[in-house]
């Protein structure tokens, strides 16, 4: 199993601080402002999404939507702490 790094804390913390805390408030892909590949960014929600720390929202157009979940909010706040 992989491991969360520096990266996901990022994703968390995009996620956390723009209130995309539910399915309705969700992020699209191009909407993180990380520098990072989207390919990348995608492969690290889906890691996140397995842990428990980020949810698919409703699908705009042909994306997903990401939003952070309680258990990721309370991860993230222990791990920035």
């Amino acid at each position: 199993m992989k491991k969360i790094d520096l990266r996901d804390l990022a994703i968390l913390a995009d996620l956390s601080n723009g209130k995309h805390v539910s399915k309705i408030t969700g992020l699209i892909l191009k909407g993180f402002n990380l520098d990072r590949d989207p390919n990348t960014i995608y492969r690290r929600l889906l890691l996140l999404e397995s842990m428990g720390y980020v949810g698919r929202g409703f699908p705009i157009s042909q994306a997903d939507t990401y939003f952070i979940t309680e258990e990721g909010i309370k991860f993230y706040q222990e791990a920035i702490s």
